[in-house]
């Protein structure tokens, strides 16, 4: 036979490789991305509750429309599902300008650390987005808002949906417990 007609080899992995391969993947990006998280976390703990009661009240107000237009008095998994991806849409498109800011402001923190400069004069978020403004059109102040979006709807959907479906299989539970 022919060498160069003959395909690669084939390796074969045994089931307990896969595991320990996906472990190993699982531990090395928890390794990576949880420091990450952790400065998200205190500095989303330094802001206002602004995003969090803009979603909750957008997926309120969604998820009785949705109802209405449906019919329906309680709503399903998919209302749920649609409401919650909705919502966080709206809540990222809204408050992604303050998070370009917040981005750049980041980023002139840790050049005038890594280079050892000394602080300039603290602009303030409206300043700089006038200088985004100035730079690249309104248009920058929406950089990155495909990708946050792809991030954050389908994020939002599968919260808000497992929550509301957690909480109808709990109160049911309850319910039946009462009965007995």
């Amino acid at each position: 036979m022919d060498p160069e007609s003959e395909g690669p080899a084939v390796i074969t992995v045994t089931p307990l490789q896969q595991m320990f391969a996906s472990c190993t993947g699982a531990i090395l990006t928890s390794l990576m991305v949880t420091p990450f998280d952790v400065v998200k976390i205190r500095l989303q703990a330094q802001n206002n509750p602004f995003p969090k009661a803009m979603y909750w009240y957008n997926y309120e107000v969604l998820k009785k429309w949705l109802c209405a237009k449906s019919g329906l008095y309680e709503p399903t998994f998919m209302i749920n599902f649609t409401s919650g991806a909705l919502s966080g849409s709206f809540a990222a498109v809204v408050t992604l300008p303050f998070d370009v800011v917040k981005t750049q402001k980041q980023t002139q923190l840790w050049i005038y650390e890594s280079q050892k400069i000394s602080m300039p004069l603290q602009m303030s978020t409206w300043t700089i987005m006038k200088n985004i403004v100035a730079k690249n059109g309104f248009s920058g102040l929406f950089t990155g808002l495909i990708p946050r979006l792809i991030k954050i709807a389908p994020a939002c959907a599968v919260m808000i949906s497992t929550y509301e479906f957690g909480k109808s299989f709990f109160q049911k539970q309850n319910a039946q417990r009462r009965r007995y």
